[in-house]
């Protein structure tokens, strides 16, 4: 028998359950539960930097279609932060069309290889306390961002995903391959404990092995979990049209002469856009 009354008692997760505070379905089984995540409000943040040279958004509706198809209970619970990367054709997103919670933002300049800056306002804009970076032809499948919204993410510890690639029979985890660098989960605080990414290697391609170098050598661990899985076939080349070199030659010679890591955030002009609210439907 437990003397201790209840009212003095860390109330447990069948509590609230039982009290009806929380909308869960399953509890997460890689991730330690994270008891205070149990409130409907947004808990994380996904964060894509887009650049559209084209004026065709198919591959960013088809991103933002999937995430519509998962329960409410997530879909309450994440947010969506949308930073227009200078695209010449401003995105735009119809109103009444998605049921997401959805913060569009623009970068005011077209700079070259800015995705470190686009990154960097979208975490600062974030109210969450987990942020997830993306690729706009990546979706973060439904389980696994349930287990990061009532997950915990240590301070210490970058969350990389599995690739899941389309076959014959569906969606299957990709043999052989390596999480995509570029996508992960992170702890707000700690991104920026870490000042973000180093703006001063805007125009060079390479950003994100910079800061895995970075990170790594100041403690940060990586943890593989869940997956994630392509939306649209060939979305960049659909959404690109650019002749920027993807040659590594001028990161590695940047982080040859590196000293330190720079402190600016926002070293460019940028606007809010529009915002959309998630609307629970009527029970």
């Amino acid at each position: 028998m437990n003397l201790v009354p209840k009212f003095l008692r860390k109330k447990t997760v069948m509590d609230k359950l039982s009290e009806g505070t929380v909308t869960y379905k399953r509890l997460p089984e890689t991730l330690s539960l994270e008891t205070d995540s149990f409130i409907n409000a947004p808990k994380i943040s996904l964060i894509y930097g887009i650049y559209i040279n084209k004026s065709d958004f198919t591959p960013l509706y088809d991103m933002l279609s999937v995430y519509d198809s998962y329960d409410e209970s997530i879909k309450n619970q994440m947010e969506l932060i949308l930073v227009d990367d200078g695209s010449p054709n401003p995105l735009t997103i119809p109103e009444n069309t998605f049921n997401l919670n959805i913060t569009l933002l623009r970068i005011l300049e077209d700079k070259a290889w800015n995705s470190c800056g686009a990154r960097n306002l979208g975490a600062c804009y974030s109210q969450c306390s987990k942020l997830v970076f993306s690729d706009l032809d990546f979706v973060v499948e439904e389980k696994t961002l349930e287990s990061l919204i009532y997950g915990k993410i240590n301070p210490d510890e970058m969350i990389v995903f599995h690739r899941q690639v389309l076959t014959e029979n569906g969606y299957a985890r990709a043999k052989h391959a390596l999480c995509v660098p570029n996508i992960f989960a992170i702890l707000k605080s700690t991104f920026l404990n870490f000042n973000g990414y180093d703006e001063d290697i805007v125009g060079t391609y390479g950003d994100d092995i910079y800061f895995r170098k970075y990170i790594t050598s100041h403690g940060m661990n990586f943890k593989r979990f869940g997956h994630i899985r392509e939306t649209t076939p060939n979305a960049n080349s659909i959404a690109l049209e650019h002749s920027l070199s993807r040659d590594l030659t001028g990161v590695l010679e940047y982080l040859k002469t590196k000293q330190g890591h720079t402190k600016v955030m926002l070293n460019f002009p940028w606007e809010f856009v529009a915002s959309f609210t998630f609307s629970p439907s009527a029970k």
